[in-house]
């Protein structure tokens, strides 16, 4: 019976006896047979899909950006794992969000990974969509607002802009060089912050900005 196909399938909910399953699975191998993966996310209610969603200024830049693919291949790498899998989504910051409120609404998507590149109140829009499909989230570069109350992976950029700063400050280096990304980045803004903070402790100079243009901003 269908029944004790499925059961075979997917090993379960009930046991069948060892003959059932035998003959089951000759059948299966005779026939070539493949389960329908739609029919049975339909009856599951589930998508095994998860969206990577990018929130920037520029976001189809991301298809030529060293950065943005190392976080799509280990994304990837993760979903496969556990036989699930991406579907990216750009959405440009401050664009209409009619066609993300859209796929969150419609089923398609069992859960949201959202990398932001600015901070609240700028990104309290696309997370209000988000928190608004009560799809699971979880958000990647920047944090959200506290009040959404949704999970992050972050890193400290100041920090990490001093450091490498200071190491170049205690190899004997004075005249460090900054090379700045869009000031509307807080990615950016803030490797700036750790470069400045690095040259005021050791008492250098910095000409900021030396050159400016095309989105760059070049310090000295």
């Amino acid at each position: 019976s269908p029944a004790v196909v499925s059961y075979v399938i997917n090993s379960g909910p009930r046991a069948t006896s060892q003959e059932a399953r035998e003959r089951v699975l000759a059948a299966i191998e005779a026939l070539s047979y493949h389960p329908s993966a739609a029919a049975r996310d339909l009856r599951m209610q589930h998508t095994r899909t998860i969206a990577f969603v990018y929130y920037d200024y520029h976001p189809r830049y991301s298809f030529v950006s060293p950065y943005i693919a190392g976080v799509l291949t280990g994304l990837s790498s993760a979903l496969q794992e556990q036989h699930h899998y991406m579907l990216p989504y750009w959405v440009g910051t401050g664009e209409n969000l009619g066609g993300f409120h859209e796929l969150l609404h419609s089923g398609r998507v069992d859960g949201v990974v959202l990398r932001l590149a600015q901070d609240s109140p700028v990104t309290d829009e696309v997370l209000e969509t988000v928190a608004s499909a009560g799809v699971p989230c979880v958000i990647i570069e920047r944090p959200g607002a506290a009040r959404f109350g949704i999970s992050a992976v972050t890193y400290d950029d100041e920090s990490a802009a001093f450091m490498a700063t200071s190491y170049l400050i205690e190899k004997g280096h004075r005249r460090i060089a900054h090379l700045r990304g869009d000031p509307r980045q807080m990615s950016s803004s803030h490797r700036a912050d750790g470069y400045r903070r690095a040259m005021a402790a050791a008492c250098l100079p910095v000409d900021d900005p030396l050159v400016q243009g095309g989105g760059w901003t070049s310090s000295y």
